[in-house]
């Protein structure tokens, strides 16, 4: 053991001494080196471009006719007439969206009118799901 500990302080001994900067946890400085991170305030703003994307619009489209459908379900066993007219009507407006997204015409649009698109779709999901009165005008 005393053996060992004399061989290990000889070598030690022989070893050149590094500084602090140049080693970091046993690695060189060059091996370790970090990248830079950059701060969040310069950071690019997200422009909603994927929650207004093609395929996050006919998800939600397919979800607002599914919605507008147990909405007139549940009008039906209401048995008011005025809230079948009125589910009816937000069924009609929900196939047409779903009918504009699968046909491609929403994909030429810009981010900001689809962003647009997506909030008019998250309304009528929220009005279908709600189960109050849509307003006809």
């Amino acid at each position: 053991m005393v053996a060992g500990a004399l061989l290990r302080v000889s070598l030690d001994a022989q070893r050149p001494e590094r500084g602090a900067a140049e080693t970091i946890r046993g690695r060189s400085a060059s091996e370790g080196r970090a990248q830079p991170v950059t701060s969040w305030t310069d950071r690019l703003e997200d422009d909603g471009g994927s929650e207004a994307s093609e395929p996050a619009l006919r998800r939600m489209a397919e979800g607002l006719v599914t919605s507008a459908l147990n909405a007139l379900g549940r009008a039906f066993s209401a048995k008011d007439s005025l809230d079948q007219l009125r589910a009816e009507l937000l069924l009609e407006v929900a196939r047409a969206m779903r009918r504009d997204v699968r046909s491609g015409s929403w994909s030429r649009l810009p981010t900001g009118d689809r962003r647009k698109l997506r909030d008019a779709l998250l309304l009528l999901e929220g009005l279908a799901e709600s189960g109050v009165a849509v307003p006809v005008a």
